[in-house]
């Protein structure tokens, strides 16, 4: 079960959406994603019917067959998702950072060719920063783009990358200067980021990853061998890809925690219902004060993350900087839906710890939102730094 949510004032113009994306979320999501989460397996085909009713084209240029919409909506939308499931919620907001790189760095050749694919659905994208060595410094990626004629060659390779496998293109960081010690060009400036199609000759990617949540999301390595993508798949100049992948992460932050929010907001109603029928000494447990306060802190901790979201979402439709907005968000939404579901299968005792009931699912979720998209001690770092600066 699910709370009913009724959209803020000022999104009340697209509450038949928000139903929509619910309907579609009880009716297909979550029968498939517990199969999924059970089975550790992607089912495209959920993703396809997600497109065909438009919930892949929230943000995407209504000239790119996009709704046009703004992240508030989009974060509104993507809680609903993931109440029934955050790696569904997940798969919706990855194929939505390319279409958000595409619209905002891509030339319009390059919009007109490959965001429309994306937005309808018919196209997955992935994103390719993180490598084995290094996840949050990231510009200490070692993967290289060697500019030969007409077009580049790409070698190295990818880590821990959503899609990976499955994807049909993934925008692609790469290094396009090798470090000099010598120049006085920041290594970070060498970086730049490509479109690289999925069948690409010399892409391969390795065994889907086994983890502890969102087991239906695939996740996998990349391998670059000697792959020749054409010139006119960079995306913005050389050395852009840094600051690229920087902007797509403030705007993945806010996305993660919009997908927090769904997993708290899951976890605080079965939380509910089990206190309204679960009964101990002759009453409810819900009768009970000491319950009744970690429901009471659950609620209140879980509006104030949507409250977060929303505001960061707002700065960024606004064109206002939105950063540091996003880090905050990012981080008390995740580390707010794993305390709530850990308060979750605490109220639920040995149900909760059982795989029959929903809770310890959201749970191993839970953890995920606390690493990706920058772990939470990076996005601490980010707010501290701002603060510094005044």
């Amino acid at each position: 079960m699910t709370l009913p949510f009724e959209a803020p004032p000022e999104f009340q113009e697209y509450q038949d959406l928000l139903n929509l994306a619910a309907d579609f979320a009880r009716r297909e999501v979550e029968a498939v994603e517990l199969q999924g989460d059970a089975t550790e397996s992607f089912d495209r085909g959920l993703f396809t019917r997600a497109g065909k009713l438009g919930l892949t084209s929230i943000v995407a240029p209504t000239d790119c067959d996009g709704m046009g919409l703004g992240y508030g909506v989009y974060a509104l939308i993507l809680e609903e998702l993931a109440t029934a499931s955050s790696a569904f919620a997940v798969t919706i907001a990855v194929n939505g950072l390319g279409q958000i790189i595409l619209e905002k760095f891509g030339t319009p050749a390059q919009r007109e060719r490959w965001l429309p694919q994306l937005a309808r659905g018919e196209h997955l994208g992935a994103f390719a920063l993180t490598e084995a060595h290094c996840g949050s410094d990231a510009a200490a990626l070692r993967t290289t783009a060697r500019r030969s004629g007409d077009h580049y060659v790409l070698n190295g390779g990818k880590q821990f990358i959503t899609h990976g496998g499955h994807a049909d293109c993934y925008l692609v960081l790469a290094r396009t200067a090798p470090p000099d010690p010598q120049s006085q060009l920041p290594n970070h400036k060498t970086i730049s980021c490509f479109y690289v199609p999925g069948d690409s000759p010399g892409l391969s990617a390795g065994a889907q990853e086994k983890k502890l949540g969102w087991r239906s999301s695939p996740l996998s390595s990349l391998v670059f061998e000697d792959l020749k993508i054409p010139a006119e798949n960079l995306i913005g100049q050389e050395g852009d890809g840094f600051s690229i992948a920087m902007q797509a992460l403030d705007s993945g932050r806010i996305t993660i925690a919009a997908t927090a929010v769904g997993i708290g907001r899951r976890a605080l109603a079965e939380s509910l219902a089990y206190s309204r029928g679960r009964e101990a000494f002759g009453q409810p447990i819900g009768d009970f004060q000491g319950l009744q306060w970690m429901l009471a802190d659950m609620d209140t901790q879980l509006a104030a993350a949507r409250l977060l979201v929303l505001n960061a979402a707002d700065r960024k439709d606004r064109g206002l900087s939105f950063a540091t907005e996003a880090s905050r968000a990012k981080l008390f939404a995740s580390d707010t839906a794993m305390r709530l579901a850990t308060d979750a299968v605490q109220i639920l005792g040995g149900y909760g710890y059982m795989r029959e009931y929903p809770v310890e699912k959201l749970l191993r979720d839970a953890k995920a939102t606390q690493i990706v998209e920058g772990a939470n001690q990076i996005q601490r770092n980010i707010i501290a730094r701002s603060m510094m600066r005044g």
